[in-house]
């Protein structure tokens, strides 16, 4: 399990402590997840093709339309 979206990013591109880090099968986003937030995460990872295939699912607490909205247009599958 990853602390904020910089270790996500870490963990994806098998950086640091995460160097042997196995391929997820899916993805659980928190949308304020502190250093990067899931919509931002989502933006960086969106067009990598190496994680096209892996289910995202975004957790929020928001009602924020526009927000999952964004979050839908950025590639995540469920919220």
């Amino acid at each position: 399990m990853v602390e904020d979206g910089e270790e996500v990013l870490s963990y994806l591109h098998q950086q640091g402590q995460f160097r042997d880090a196995p391929h997820p099968d899916l993805m659980l986003l928190d949308l304020n997840m502190p250093k990067l937030t899931g919509l931002e995460l989502l933006d960086e990872i969106k067009d990598e093709s190496k994680f096209k295939d892996i289910p995202i699912v975004l957790l929020t607490v928001s009602d924020d339309d526009d927000e999952v909205l964004k979050a839908l247009e950025l590639g995540m599958h469920y919220y």
